[in-house]
């Protein structure tokens, strides 16, 4: 070698240029390395920048502790000071329950065994005293490839401190509305939107009476099939369907009444996600309201009744006149009702005592009402009352009544009955009147038996007398005289059988009324010319008035006539002198006729019984007493009045009728 460097020629510039050459080939390639190194350090830096955003982009925090100094330092100075710390200070602010997991992903990683561990850990940022933990979630890296030295450990997680406190709330929730929901009063169950079931609290598996025998019939059967809802529900529907209904399931045995909602529950987008059905057992209270219901069908029945019987009392009250009564000691009150439901009028003790008629009877409610705490005993009155709030005349009162106890037996009042006797003392009165008329009217027939002995043998003595005398008699005047006699006697006699007839229908009631539409001031002469023979006293004037030419009514004619008759065989009895004038007027719908006379008169105390029966104001006048009393009942038929004016003995007196027709 060192022989052929000898034998080699160098040449100095040659050389100089070698060495300019190899001196540019070196400032190239350092040229071109340092390009390179700069363009990946840029890169490197703008790449360590990007990752940096990133894991702020993230919010990660990132640790790193340098093996060979025993320091971790980090981006989150929060957690890790910004001078950093050792890991022996690192370790005491970790959770005393998750130290050891720590320190064995630590050691995997020391060890080479793990490149990459997952790490969970609570991080006091607090004091020793008083902690607050952080919750952090991430991964320790090493940076040795596999086999290699470890320089450095990274810790890259995120702050999971608000998703483990919401997760926290959310489970403490989630247990706290288990507890509600399985502790409900209210049986609950949840279904999907398909119907499938998908759980339920205790009170719906007690109501439901579900088993682990039978709850496989609930879960294989969807919400829309059940025998409760199947022909009611509609599933397309985002309403609350309610219903109050027997369920019947006879695979676990349930017969009972309930009520239930079933709720469709969205989310915020509008999507169905659950049905929630909630269920109450309403038998105990349907069997409450069917008792109460009876209750009230009995109680309506015995209202009914109570009803009825009022009103059967209002009615027996009513119809027999009669009140219920009773007292009011505090108020001094009398009560008066005729239903026991209503109060039909009140009086106090002296309104009542003031509405008595007798003195007597006064002063006995008097002494009643001012003594009526003493009066512990049955009451028994009969009161004339002058007037009551349901009676418009005076009537007569019959009261009765007992005493009311409380529970302690102290008196309080009294309680009875005031019936209206007022028919029944008239009644008394009318039957004492009729007695008296009675024996009066035996009298009275006794005497017109006497009187007809007497009267009939009158007419009849003198027919048969002048009659026998008849045949002995030649001279025409004195044969007219007889015969004048005797037709006058034949007439008395026939008048005397025709009121006793007239009588004896008056006492059967058959005296009949016939009308018929007649002329009356033809009718009314011809009563007078027939009248007017009867007037033989020439002392005596017998007069008609007739105002009408012609008068057109509907009148009885027989009845008229027999009245007028009789007012002037009345009068012609007891006129000895002046005149007898019979007349008529037509006037408001009526026929007044009227027979005047200047008889005897009758005094003013015996005009009202001159229509009586057998009445005779003289007994040695001739006659039964029976005529006027025949003109009385004619005229009542016929719905007339009589009466009679006179201003006393031998003042004369007019007896008249009004009878209506048209």
């Amino acid at each position: 070698m060192i022989s052929l460097l000898a034998n080699i020629h160098i040449n100095p510039i040659s050389v100089m240029i070698a060495l300019l050459a190899l001196s540019a080939a070196i400032v190239v390639v350092f040229f071109l390395f340092y390009r390179r190194h700069r363009r990946q350090t840029r890169e490197s830096i703008a790449m360590r920048d990007l990752a940096q955003k990133a894991i702020d982009l993230c919010g990660l925090s990132v640790l790193r502790y340098n093996v060979k100094t025993d320091l971790i330092t980090s981006n989150a100075h929060l957690i890790i000071p910004m001078e950093g710390m050792n890991m022996f200070e690192f370790k005491e602010h970790i959770h005393p329950q998750e130290y050891d997991a720590f320190k064995r992903n630590i050691n995997l990683l020391l060890s080479g065994k793990e490149h990459v561990v997952h790490q969970k850990v609570r991080w006091n940022v607090g004091t020793s005293e008083r902690p607050f933990w952080f919750y952090f979630e991430g991964h320790i890296i090493s940076d040795a490839d596999k086999g290699g030295e470890i320089n450095t450990l990274y810790f890259i997680g995120s702050d999971v401190t608000k998703v483990v406190n919401e997760t926290k709330q959310n489970e403490a929730n989630l247990q706290r509305y288990k507890k509600i929901f399985q502790t409900s009063l209210t049986a609950m169950s949840f279904y999907m939107p398909d119907g499938v079931l998908l759980d339920y609290n205790d009170k719906m598996r007690e109501l439901c009476n579900i088993t682990p025998e039978t709850e496989t019939y609930f879960r294989n059967t969807k919400l829309f099939d059940l025998p409760l809802i199947k022909k009611d529900f509609d599933p397309t529907s985002h309403d609350e369907f309610y219903a109050c209904q027997k369920m019947v399931i006879p695979e676990s045995g349930v017969m009972i009444y309930i009520e239930f909602l079933i709720t469709p529950l969205f989310d915020d987008e509008g999507n169905h996600v659950y049905y929630i059905v909630t269920c109450r057992d309403v038998t105990p209270d349907r069997n409450v309201y069917m008792e109460q219901h009876q209750h009230e069908i009995e109680l309506q029945e015995w209202q009914r009744q109570i009803n009825e019987y009022e009103e059967q009392l209002h009615y027996l009250l009513k119809n027999n006149q009669m009140f219920v009564w009773w007292t009011d000691p505090a108020n001094k009150i009398i009560h008066f009702s005729q239903s026991l439901k209503n109060v039909d009028y009140s009086r106090d003790f002296d309104t009542y005592v003031n509405s008595l008629a007798d003195p007597e009877h006064r002063e006995q409610a008097k002494l009643f009402l001012d003594n009526y705490e003493k009066m512990d005993r049955d009451v028994q009155m009969t009161h004339h009352f002058l007037n009551t709030p349901v009676d418009k005349d005076p009537q007569w009162y019959i009261i009765s009544g007992m005493p009311i106890h409380d529970e302690n037996g102290t008196f309080t009042g009294h309680f009875g009955v005031l019936r209206n006797i007022t028919y029944l003392m008239d009644t008394q009165e009318r039957l004492r009147r009729e007695t008296a008329r009675a024996n009066d009217s035996g009298r009275m027939k006794s005497l017109f038996l006497a009187n007809m002995t007497h009267e009939i043998r009158t007419p009849l003595n003198a027919i048969v007398g002048f009659s026998d005398l008849l045949q002995t008699i030649d001279a025409p005047e004195d044969r007219q005289e007889f015969i004048r006699i005797i037709r006058n006697n034949c007439d008395m006699l026939l008048r005397l059988i025709n009121d006793i007839l007239e009588a004896s229908n008056m006492d059967k009631g058959v005296q009949s009324i016939s009308l018929e539409d007649v002329d009356f001031a033809y009718v009314f002469n011809d009563i007078c010319q027939t009248l007017a023979q009867r007037v033989q006293n020439p002392a005596v004037k017998f007069l008609c008035e007739n105002p009408y030419t012609s008068l057109q009514v509907r009148i009885d004619k027989g009845r008229v006539q027999q009245i007028i008759t009789n007012f002037v065989t009345n009068a012609v009895k007891y006129t000895e002198q002046g005149h007898i004038k019979v007349g008529y007027q037509y006037e408001n719908s009526q026929l007044y006729i009227y027979c005047e006379d200047t008889g005897a008169g009758i005094p003013k105390e015996k005009q009202n019984m001159v229509f009586e029966r057998f009445v005779k104001l003289n007994d040695f006048v001739q006659g039964t007493g029976l005529g006027l009393s025949i003109c009385k009942s004619i005229a009542e038929r016929c719905g007339g009045r009589i009466g009679v004016l006179s201003d006393g003995e031998g003042k004369g007196s007019t007896f008249w009728v009004r009878i209506p027709c048209e």
